[in-house]
Formats: C-alpha cells, structure tokens, sequence
C-alpha cells in the first residue's frame, strides 16, 4: 500500500514538473561599467516586446552586476547580447541576438559583459583593499617591534654596564 502511494506521488511529481517546465523565470546576470538611470523593475525588451524586467543592481566603483528576470523566454536559442539603451529617458535592457546586431548602431548604446567579469573586478578590489589594509598592519607590527627591541637593547646595555661595573668592584 505505501509503495503504490509512494509511487503515484512520485508520478504526480514528475507530471506536474513536465506540465509547468515552461512557466519559469529565467535570471540572467550582466556586467555593465555604468548603467546611467537604470532601476529596479526596468523593462527587458527583445524584438520591441517586454519578455521582464530587472530584479536587481548591485554596484560597486565602476562596476554594476544587473540581475534580470525574462518571462517564459530561452535565451539559449538566440546567443543573446545585452545593451542598455535610452531612447525616452528610461534606460532599459535590449536583448539582440548575435546573428542580427549588423543592424545596430553600437556607438549609441552600452554594451554588457559577462557576470564573471563583475566578480573578477570585486575579487581585485577586496585582493587590493586587503593589501593595503595588510601592508599598513605589517608596517605598524614592525615598528612596533623595533621600539621593543631598542628598549631591550637599552635596558640589556644598562644591565651590562651594571654587571660590568660590579665586576670592576670586586
């Protein structure tokens, strides 16, 4: 009895999955150097129709990872490229599929890259930022230690001098 419950849920499962395969969100990460006024719940546009919207944006120095969610849309049919264009003062993502950019104009929008290369800069920036916090500290623990062993030298020396003039004494 509870192989076959197990068995039909397990059937069911797998019918429901096949039934809504299609209905997802797929997220899509893009590096972009400047985003001008791109926001949050800014259109994604491919072939002049909204398929989403940007889910989020997370900037550091010149760098801006932007999160975006396509509805129900593959991407991997398209070999897509991502632009940020401003044609009415909203900037928005345009998705151009490789094959059909001849037609665009590059010089009037903003180009995505790849997400890694958001990762690759802040992992620089933290490697940068945690070299010089490093070399600051080395420097501060070396001239610490420098005071300590000139004050050891001092009272060793006073010690030997005492030692030697006790010495002398006797």
């Amino acid at each position: 009895m509870k192989i076959k419950i197990l068995k039909r849920s397990k059937i069911f499962i797998f019918i429901f999955l096949l039934f809504f395969q299609g209905c997802y969100l797929q997220k899509v990460q893009i590096n972009f150097d400047s985003i001008g006024n791109l926001s949050p719940k800014s259109a994604v546009i491919f072939e002049n129709d909204s398929i989403g919207y940007v889910k989020s944006i997370h900037s550091f120095e010149s760098n801006h990872l932007v999160e975006i969610d396509i509805d129900d849309f593959s991407l991997h049919d398209i070999d897509p490229e991502y632009y940020l264009v401003d044609p009415d003062g909203k900037t928005k993502i345009l998705i151009i599929s490789k094959n059909s950019r001849n037609n665009l104009d590059t010089i009037n929008f903003l180009k995505g890259k790849p997400r890694t290369s958001y990762y690759f800069n802040l992992f620089k920036y933290k490697f940068d930022d945690f070299y010089r916090n490093f070399n600051s500290d080395i420097t501060l623990f070396f001239k610490g230690f420098e005071k300590s062993l000139k004050e050891f030298n001092e009272k060793f020396s006073e010690r030997l001098k005492k030692y030697f003039n006790y010495q002398n004494k006797l």
